[in-house]
């Protein structure tokens, strides 16, 4: 009985081999370096529960990209200017460094208006490489999300594992735990 228990418990250990490992998904980076160009401004991170709050269906629906494309948030910052550096109508203009970012990329900028406690969309003056220019009437919270095409390729997760060799190993395992079992079977009833 102790070899049944030991040969059931080798195939359950040999099976759990190729058993999947779930991991999480992949942390949204690349604005790590964020800074305002031209004037005094001051950029901290957001709080957790904001950060957590911004979605990634949340950021479509801010942005609503059309239905062939794909909305990815690059980063989220708190943003306070001082205001002697607004214009006359208490706008702002600012150049912010975005890691990841190339010229000619459709860059949306977001910001949290605490007023209507809604995310709105600012006018986007200029995108270069790693660096988006855009004018705000209020600041802070304001985040920067990649608008671009998705593919099918995108969709789907490559292959990765060798998953081939798990299964041969586990075949290999069963086959030669069933012909033990077989042979010892076959030695009792010969003696």
């Amino acid at each position: 009985m102790k070899k049944l228990y030991a040969m059931l418990l080798t195939a359950v250990l040999c099976l759990s081999m190729g058993m999947s490992a779930l991991a999480a998904g992949s942390p949204q980076g690349g604005a790590t370096a964020l800074t305002a160009d031209g004037v005094s401004a001051t950029i901290t991170s957001v709080n957790k529960e904001l950060a957590d709050s911004v979605t990634p269906a949340k950021v479509a629906e801010v942005v609503k990209p059309a239905s062939n494309q794909k909305a990815e948030l690059l980063g989220l910052v708190e943003v306070s200017v001082d205001p002697k550096d607004r214009d006359a109508d208490g706008s702002v203009t600012l150049t912010f460094n975005v890691n990841g970012v190339k010229a000619g990329e459709n860059i949306v900028v977001i910001h949290y208006n605490n007023d209507k406690a809604e995310w709105e969309v600012v006018p986007t003056l200029k995108v270069e490489d790693g660096k988006i220019t855009a004018k705000f009437t209020s600041l802070s919270p304001v985040g920067f999300v990649r608008v671009s095409a998705s593919s099918a390729s995108a969709a789907t997760s490559p292959k990765t594992g060798e998953a081939n060799a798990i299964v041969l190993v586990e075949l290999l395992v069963v086959v030669c735990a069933a012909t033990a079992l077989y042979a010892g079977k076959r030695a009792k009833v010969s003696r």
